[in-house]
Parts: structure tokens; sequence; C-alpha cells
């Protein structure tokens, strides 16, 4: 059984912004602290994004790794663009 093209799925909108992929270090950084396995699609969706942001709604619609878990290391490996936190303090346009 093949999962999701999450790179096909996941640029739907013109607002959904996808972020850089999660490296299998940041997973597996998320996974040992969570003590917990991600399920194969989820996993396979971080590869491909790590989080996806709404521009229109200011919001991650799927939460970076970073977000989603503070697991040691993850805040200070992340690259330009990979977590946006900064994005949902933005002025949205009125």
């Amino acid at each position: 059984m093949t999962g999701p093209d999450w790179g096909a799925l996941l640029p739907y909108d013109e607002h959904i912004q996808l972020q850089g992929p999660a490296s299998h270090d940041d997973l597996a950084r998320v996974e040992a602290s969570l003590e917990a396995v991600l399920p194969a699609d989820l996993h396979a969706l971080y590869l491909v994004s790590d989080g996806v942001f709404n521009s229109a709604g200011q919001w991650f619609v799927i939460w970076p790794l970073g977000e989603v878990c503070l697991a040691p290391g993850l805040m200070e490996t992340s690259k330009p663009g990979r977590n946006t936190s900064d994005a949902r303090t933005e002025e949205v346009p009125r």
C-alpha cells in the first residue's frame, strides 16, 4: 500500500505555504521526546513540509515539528523558512 503523495496534495490552494522538509533526524528527535512513533503517513508528510502555513488565516494548519514538541535541538537547527512562527505575529492586512 502506498501513502498519499503529499507533494501533490498539499499545495491545493494559493494560500497554502509549504515549509522546508523536516529531516529524518528531526523526526527521530520528536519521536524520542514523545516516546511514540508517528504514523507512516504523518512521517512522510513532514519529510515533504515541516508544517503548512495558511496565509489567509495566518495560522499553521499543520504545526512545524518544533511546535509539536520541544525536542532538544529542533529549534536550534531550524533553517530560515522552516519554522516560520514569526509569521503568526504579523499584522493581517485589512
